[in-house]
Formats: structure tokens, C-alpha cells, sequence
């Protein structure tokens, strides 16, 4: 089990910043809401619709411009790929329209090929982490996307 190690990894942080997570499987929004508690985050939002959690984003983005209190950006969005009636690669594009400095990190059972990646040109390769991925790698990859690390290597 490699539940020892994660356990040393994760050391008592408490990250700060807001995720929002977006999958269409619940069970999986699930696991991945778990993972990122027990590694630190407290403040995630999950998502199974991905038309919901654009709407949402863009609510948020409106009470920010007005200045609303209260109303903190998303630090990272994380979103699977394959989803019905807008994919991750639309969903992102749509939020970093919204927003160009929006940090996107995106899950997928596929390889990233070029055409996919022509999709949406700013998604860097190594904001794509493929299924399936150890929960450990998952949280690394968050947390690098969320400090701006862009790695070369391939999150497997």
C-alpha cells in the first residue's frame, strides 16, 4: 500500500486557493474532492455539469468586476476531458476567454495529440494528467499548476 507515503507527503498543509473541479462521474468528482482535502485544500467545488460550473465561473467573475465581497477566484480549474455537451477542451477555452490568467488543468483516459491540443493552444501539455493517475500524482500536478510550474515530463 502506498498509503504511508502519501500520508508523509501530505505533512498537515493547508493550501489556499479555491478548485474547482468538473467531471461528469460523480464518483470520480468524488475521489478527487477526497484526495485534494486530505492533501490540504479545504475550499473545492465540484461540478458534474460542465454548462453549471461555466455559468458559475462566469457568476463569479461578474461579482468580482462589481467587487462584491466574499467573492474569490478560482486558483485552479480541473476538468476532465470527455464529458457530454462541451468537452474540457471547450469548457477551458470558454473560461480562459472569460478570464486569460485562469489556471486550467485538465484530466483525460487519452493522449494528447495535436489536433486535440490545437483545440485550445494555451493548454500546455503538461496541463493535461492522464487516467488513470495515483491520487499523489494528482495533488502534485495541482499544486505545480497552481504555483505556475510547467513541467516537461508527462504526469503519469
Amino acid at each position: 500500500m502506498h498509503h504511508k507515503q502519501e500520508e508523509q507527503h501530505q505533512q498537515q498543509h493547508h493550501y489556499k486557493g479555491k478548485i474547482m473541479v468538473v467531471d461528469d462521474e460523480e464518483d470520480i468528482l468524488a475521489i478527487v474532492e477526497m484526495a485534494l482535502q486530505d492533501w490540504g485544500w479545504q475550499d473545492i467545488e465540484t461540478y458534474a455539469n460542465p454548462f453549471d460550473a461555466l455559468a458559475h465561473y462566469a457568476d463569479k467573475k461578474k461579482k468580482r468586476m462589481k467587487e462584491e465581497e466574499g467573492e474569490e477566484q478560482y486558483a485552479l480549474v480541473l476538468s476532465d476531458i470527455r464529458m457530454p455537451g462541451m468537452n474540457g477542451f471547450e469548457l477551458a477555452s470558454k473560461i480562459l476567454e472569460l478570464d486569460p490568467n485562469a489556471k486550467i488543468l485538465l484530466m483525460s483516459a487519452l493522449e494528447i495529440d495535436k489536433t486535440m491540443q490545437s483545440l485550445v493552444p494555451t493548454i500546455h501539455p503538461s496541463e493535461v494528467i492522464t487516467k488513470p493517475f495515483a491520487m499523489h500524482n494528482l495533488c502534485t500536478a495541482v499544486k505545480e499548476r497552481m504555483e505556475g510550474i510547467r513541467t516537461k515530463e508527462k504526469l503519469l
